[in-house]
């Protein structure tokens, strides 16, 4: 159904759209941290398939994780609070706002962290806390 290298690139993808891409349109300088062909591997609606990923390595897609939070946290350390409701284009379901994007992108994180956790668990590791 899923395995660990699939959570994370996913979880890569999504804060990339979820809370980079409603602050500014995508750069051509991010294909530089996170390729056309990342995403297209880990967007939604993707389905987990251990040989479709076999091409990166768990450091190839950690990098991209870790690049990703990156700069998120360095655009957001940016962002103005007076944008904070402004409203976002294409709608999404879950939220219309900037700040709406941005707090659904934690809980898009929380609920892939629910399945690591359960992942870990099925490997036989004993729970964190």
């Amino acid at each position: 159904v899923t395995f660990v290298a699939w959570q994370v690139g996913h979880l890569a993808v999504g804060q990339y759209r979820l809370a980079l891409l409603v602050l500014r349109d995508p750069l051509p300088s991010d294909e530089q941290w996170i390729s056309a062909s990342f995403i297209d591997h880990f967007r939604p609606g993707s389905v987990p398939d251990p040989a479709v990923q076999s091409d990166l390595s768990a450091q190839e897609i950690r990098d991209v994780f870790e690049r990703v939070h990156e700069q998120t946290l360095a655009e957001l350390n940016k962002l103005s609070i007076d944008r904070i409701n402004d409203p976002v284009s294409p709608e999404h379901p879950m939220f219309s706002t900037l700040g709406g994007a941005i707090r659904w992108s934690t809980h898009h994180e929380y609920t892939h962290a629910g399945q690591l956790s359960l992942l870990r668990r099925l490997l036989g590791y004993p729970p964190l806390w």
